[in-house]
């Protein structure tokens, strides 16, 4: 992903990049090694989302806010995104992934990124919200997909640490609640982003990852090399 970013900048330029852009008219953009289909993804979803010019530390949330590449020293927000728990869509109709803002120097930034993230090129924090609802299912199947251990030399442990290849943490498999997301190096990211990431996860490896948990360490391994940026762009766009 950061490979795509650069594409980006380098069609746009770094002032266009980081400070929203105005263009409405067709136009082309050439590129010969660096500019593959992830790259282009990535430049329509941000010509998308982020259509309209700003100044800097603009306070209005309606506009992409500076990136920590210009060197700014003080708080500004970064996009994340939230995914909502199970009861949210069911009883209270909200969305599954909903765009959201976080401070850039919030806690969450301070945790190591999550190793499935990792492995697809993605690096992702996480963060729980407080769970001030009640009478609604808290379980959020995306988020302990997200959360998997994908270690091939940890073994499962089913008893008090409840982690290991293959199982998310005990804290992370039931009533897990809302939660929100963001990269780790607090560059842009959109709904879409996670949703096909969590659904990469849960639907595409959550049932490898669940057979090798007994299995042999090379198996293990095998299951893990398959995890990357190529079989998620391919599971993205298949």
């Amino acid at each position: 992903m950061t490979r795509s970013s650069t594409s980006i900048r380098r069609i746009l330029g770094n002032e266009t990049f980081f400070s929203g852009h105005p263009w409405q008219d067709p136009f082309l953009a050439h590129g010969l090694t660096d500019l593959d289909t992830v790259s282009f993804r990535y430049l329509v979803e941000y010509l998308g989302a982020y259509d309209r010019g700003r100044r800097e530390r603009d306070p209005d949330p309606d506009y992409p806010l500076p990136y920590p590449l210009l060197g700014l020293k003080e708080p500004y927000e970064t996009y994340c995104v939230r995914i909502n728990c199970m009861g949210e869509p069911a009883n209270l109709g909200r969305i599954e992934f909903e765009r959201n803002v976080v401070d850039s120097e919030h806690p969450m930034f301070d945790s190591a990124p999550i190793p499935l993230s990792v492995a697809v090129d993605v690096p992702l924090v996480i963060w729980r919200l407080p769970r001030y609802r009640r009478g609604i299912p808290l379980n959020n199947k995306y988020a302990t997909a997200l959360m998997r251990g994908i270690d091939p030399d940890e073994e499962p442990d089913q008893g008090s640490r409840g982690r290991g290849w293959g199982m998310s943490p005990r804290q992370w498999r039931e009533e897990v609640g809302d939660v929100i997301v963001a990269r780790k190096d607090r560059m842009f990211l959109i709904p879409g982003h996670i949703e096909a990431l969590c659904k990469y996860c849960h639907e595409e490896k959550g049932g490898y990852l669940e057979v090798t948990q007994r299995a042999w360490r090379t198996q293990r391994l095998k299951c893990l090399n398959g995890i990357n940026e190529d079989s998620f762009e391919s599971f993205s766009f298949g």
